[in-house]
């Protein structure tokens, strides 16, 4: 099982792992990219954000500037829009549905260090929990999503 497969599954992994270091270096110069863009760039704020996000839904709109792990975890629906400054760390699946909006500095974790201090010190690993699917949700800003964000309330 490759370091990849066992992240995005939610085991033990290596995020110093040369693959791994090299997806987060791609999102990350994208996202920067992004970030520099003029707000009139419309179409090519679309090309960038279909690249970061390959499977994300059609017509989603990021306000900058936005920072993501990888990128290619993150899945959302039609009508998804994200407010300034958001991160989605997306070291596992993050499922955002149809109709979600975002409000400023929301924060999509999924990844999670080993709670027991030996575990920590010895290995430099960590583990990843989904965030479960967001459908008809709005996040207000300055939120902190951590494992499951489908337990808020719709609307």
């Amino acid at each position: 099982m490759t370091e990849k497969e066992k992240m995005i599954s939610g085991k033990l992994y290596n995020p110093l792992d040369k693959r791994l270091m090299l997806d987060r270096l791609r999102a990350r110069l994208l996202a920067d990219k992004y970030n520099r863009t003029r707000a009139y760039a419309l179409r090519k704020r679309q090309r960038i954000i279909k690249a970061l996000f390959p499977a994300g839904g059609a017509d989603p709109f990021f306000e900058p500037t936005i920072h993501v792990e990888y990128g290619y975890n993150v899945t959302f629906g039609k009508n998804f829009y994200m407010n300034f400054d958001c991160q989605l760390l997306d070291v596992a699946p993050i499922k955002i549905g149809d109709d979600v909006m975002f409000g400023p500095r929301v924060v999509v974790a999924t990844p999670c260090h080993p709670l027991v201090a030996e575990e920590r010190f010895r290995t430099f690993t960590k583990t990843a929990n989904t965030t479960g699917n967001m459908q008809n949700r709005w996040k207000s800003a300055t939120m902190c999503g951590l494992r499951r964000m489908s337990q808020y309330a719709a609307g």
